[in-house]
């Protein structure tokens, strides 16, 4: 099984980009997690990449400094460049998101809800 969840706060505004044929929207941030076990209180940056929903989503509610629960799974890649030397990635891809702390932590701003009065579902 390949299962990852970590928790920390992003580091920069998360860069949404499309790629491919279709523009399939990527999500690429990069989150701060402290060591929970660490006396010099050492943090671990870790690459994370969304994709179409919840790339849109990441890129529209969090910015720098907000806190962000991630999980999803480990992925390394490798590849052979021009040169002839292999180049190695490692990146969490994430399949789910959530808000962590207060809805005012970092921005000040309020999440907002979304109305789905009109969707037709009879609850």
């Amino acid at each position: 099984m390949n299962q990852i969840i970590i928790k920390g706060n992003l580091t920069k505004d998360p860069e949404l980009t499309y790629v491919g044929d279709n523009n399939t929207p990527k999500c690429a941030f990069t989150v701060a997690v402290k060591r929970k076990f660490s006396k010099e209180g050492k943090t671990d940056f870790i690459p994370c990449v969304s994709w179409q929903k919840t790339a849109e989503f990441v890129k529209n509610y969090f910015s720098k400094g907000k806190e962000i629960l991630v999980s999803g799974r480990l992925e390394l890649d490798s590849w052979k460049k021009d040169d002839g030397t292999w180049a190695n990635r490692t990146n969490v891809v994430a399949d789910n998101v959530e808000f962590c702390g207060s809805k005012s932590d970092s921005t000040g701003e309020d999440y907002h809800e979304v109305d789905d009065s009109d969707s037709g579902l009879p609850f």
